[in-house]
């Protein structure tokens, strides 16, 4: 102030919470690192069919962008007979801990209310040739 500079103002702010988000960089350091960040895509798939589900029917679903805020607004997505999951999701053991699906367990799926079960699981061997 003795020189008659200008002198930027510091503004201090209460920490940032939003539902749903994680915006410290020290808590998304820490996510990153247990391996706890989860991906939004199916990185290993697996392909289901719905046997009794009607090959010609295509449903489009509205599914809302926040959960508890029907305000915030939707978007579309397409359900078919067929459908990909990830790999981890299906298990041929029934075990305490395990809660997707098995063949003697059922699975519901979400925004569709309907519950799935397993009739067959066919495996598919690949074979690559290396030249």
């Amino acid at each position: 102030n003795a020189l008659d500079l200008y002198c930027p103002v510091q503004w201090e702010y209460d920490r940032l919470n939003l539902q749903y988000i994680v915006v410290s960089k020290r808590k998304i350091v820490k996510l990153i690192e247990n391996n706890i960040v989860r991906v939004m895509v199916v990185l290993d798939p697996l392909k289901v069919t719905i046997t009794n589900f009607p090959n010609e029917r295509m449903t489009e679903l509205a599914v809302l962008n926040f959960p508890v805020e029907e305000s915030r607004g939707s978007h579309p997505i397409q359900f078919d007979s067929v459908m990909y999951i990830e790999k981890s999701d299906i298990s041929e053991n029934l075990t305490k801990d395990f809660k997707r699906l098995t063949p003697n367990q059922p699975c519901g799926l979400k925004h569709v209310a309907l519950v799935i079960t397993t009739q067959d699981i066919i495996r598919v061997s690949l074979f690559f040739f290396e030249t």
